[in-house]
């Protein structure tokens, strides 16, 4: 199987419902032939949760919902974002206690919502591509 090793662009239903493969401590998700671990979403912040080591930003984009995970060292992340702000973010996939998340390394907030609707036609794109073995 073939290690993808660019941020995919991909919808939240597709981190959730891809097998997960766990080698050498990394999670990839098993996508159309590909073992992808570091992907890109495009969603809505609907809650934000304080922990004491971490802060919980829930995310949905309107395919499914999930964690975008930020510890203690990356607080700087957070700076500015608040709940129903839309975020483009770029990050590895985690596995613990049979919950998926996302570890970020890039959030973008995104101002321009012409954004949502190009990323959905990327993604199509994608879609086919995977399909053809073309990436």
């Amino acid at each position: 199987m073939k290690i993808l090793k660019t941020f995919l662009k991909t919808n939240i239903d597709i981190i959730l419902n891809s097998e997960i493969i766990n080698s050498d401590n990394t999670f990839y998700l098993k996508i159309d032939g590909y073992m992808v671990s570091d992907i890109r979403v495009l969603a809505r912040i609907t809650e934000i949760s304080v922990k004491d080591k971490y802060r919980d930003l829930y995310v949905d984009d309107d395919t499914g919902k999930i964690i975008v995970r930020i510890w203690s060292e990356k607080y700087d992340m957070m700076k500015d974002l608040d709940v129903n702000d839309y975020i483009d973010v770029l990050g590895r996939i985690r596995f613990f206690k049979d919950i998926r998340y996302i570890d970020p390394f890039i959030i973008i907030k995104v101002n321009d919502m012409r954004m949502i609707r190009i990323r959905k036609k990327e993604i199509k794109l994608l879609k086919i591509l995977l399909s053809k073995n073309m990436l």
